[in-house]
């Protein structure tokens, strides 16, 4: 088959893309500038003077606690007992306590 001929094969087979262009951009309005402020609210729960926990958080002596939690081999023959900490308890800067506790996962 000549060159031509194969063209004219593959035209018919899979017609050229038609490129339909993007329609143009709308210009749109600026926002004007302005300027605000908000007057500070009191917490939802409405007890003590803020909401949240105040940072540095300190680590109180022997408040944490530790569970044994077993790790297994994929195939099953090896099991290793690690200890892995449930709660911690903190102070935080307004000496409230904080209690940490992490989900097995």
């Amino acid at each position: 088959m000549t060159e031509s001929l194969k063209t004219a094969v593959n035209q018919l087979v899979k017609p050229p893309r038609v490129r339909n262009p993007l329609p143009a951009a709308q210009a749109k309005t600026p926002i004007p500038a302005s300027v605000g402020f908000a007057k500070p609210q009191a917490p939802a729960g409405g007890g003590g003077n803020s909401a949240g926990i105040a940072s540095p958080l300190v680590e109180t002596k022997r408040t944490s606690s530790v569970e044994m939690v077993d790790i297994i081999s994929t195939d099953g023959f090896i099991v290793l007992q690690v200890p892995q900490r449930v709660t911690v308890t903190m102070r935080d800067a307004n000496q409230r306590l904080v209690d940490l506790q992490y989900i097995n996962g």
